[in-house]
């Protein structure tokens, strides 16, 4: 079983959701729950560093480059206009290089290949969306075979919450585990 951050770390990560920048500290909150140090930098969350970070040149170039039309309408700030961190190519390039590492990985997954992951110990955040707004929701474990997440949201089984809709695999943002410090 890989370990997690209850063999390393002396407290559990804050499931405290920022209103502001959900999507950042859900993927916080998660990389935290695997055992990853983050940077805080200047700020006193992991979030509003990653947010900083998402707002960068390095972010804005890859943004600009892989999704130019998404990339302008957000510059324009266009009604409806996606967020660096609201686009998941962007976000998870954005992630991997806040941390210098190949941390998350976009993967479509059945419910039973997600409880495998849960059951192995790594969180993973899925796609939903209400049908105003898209977001990342953080499955962190399972208890009693049903699935613990911090965000008070549909369960995963809900087939009409969790993108896509129409198949039976969901987007998830798959985290590689943190290695043990010896």
């Amino acid at each position: 079983m890989i370990e997690t951050y209850k063999n390393f770390n002396k407290e559990a990560p804050n499931a405290n959701l920022s209103k502001d920048y959900p999507t950042e500290s859900a993927v916080c909150y998660a990389l935290e729950f695997a055992g990853h140090t983050l940077p805080y930098g200047l700020f006193k969350t992991a979030y509003e560093s990653l947010v900083d970070f998402m707002k960068g040149e390095e972010v804005d170039n890859f943004y600009k480059n892989n999704a130019p039309i998404l990339y302008g309408d957000y510059r324009a700030k266009i009604p409806g206009y996606y967020a660096p961190a609201s686009v998941l190519s962007v976000l998870i390039y954005g992630v991997n290089a806040w941390l210098k590492k190949d941390i998350l990985t976009f993967e479509e997954l059945s419910i039973d290949e997600i409880r495998e992951k849960l059951e192995a110990g790594n969180p993973v955040l899925v796609v939903s969306s209400d049908g105003t707004h898209q977001g990342l929701v953080p499955f962190v474990g399972i208890s009693e075979n049903k699935f613990a997440y911090p965000a008070m949201l549909a369960g995963l089984g809900k087939e009409e919450y969790f993108k896509p809709f129409w198949n039976n695999k969901k987007w998830v943002i798959t985290i590689k585990p943190a290695e043990p410090v010896i």
